[in-house]
């Protein structure tokens, strides 16, 4: 039977010499930024609601463009997941809000269309990443994601 340390040392070298060095490590860890933030703010009630709503559209414009860039080979790092923070964050907390508000107008005509508009919507950080969209509306973005999901929610789901 190995020990601990013995097992820890073969996983290091399977990685490569270091755990970081895998891109998939990378993205999990990316990925887990905002669920991290998420149970953090549970714990502060009404003010850690507001600052999560206040970062999550940073968050998740940064975990786009992890995403994206880690689709197209590109070099990227999980400092990027908070790229959002100084790269126009006042248009992605204004593109979080008005996301979130249509949401939850869907959402009281029933559960299912508020669901649905979820899966709609899911593009808008993606298409924010693009050269061409950096400056579109809020509501011009939310309406391209809508037709760009148009016969595909199904897929995303």
């Amino acid at each position: 039977m190995l020990e601990n340390y013995q097992l820890r040392y073969h996983a290091r070298v399977q990685l490569g010499g270091g755990i970081f060095r895998s891109p998939w490590l990378n993205m999990l860890l990316a990925c887990a930024v905002i669920p991290a933030a998420s149970a953090l703010s549970a714990s502060l009630l009404f003010v850690g609601a507001i600052a999560l709503f206040v970062v999550t559209g940073a968050l998740q414009y940064g975990l786009a463009r992890v995403t994206v860039r880690c689709a197209r080979g590109q070099n990227w790092s999980v400092g990027q997941v908070f790229c959002g923070f100084n790269e126009g964050f006042v248009k992605t907390l204004l593109l979080h809000l008005v996301q979130t508000i249509f949401i939850f107008l869907w959402t009281l005509l029933f559960i299912i269309p508020g669901i649905i508009k979820t899966y709609s919507y899911a593009m808008v950080y993606y298409l924010q990443q693009e050269p061409g969209n950096v400056n579109k509306e809020p509501t011009d973005l939310l309406t391209e994601s809508r037709r760009m999901m148009d016969g595909y929610k199904f897929k995303l789901f």
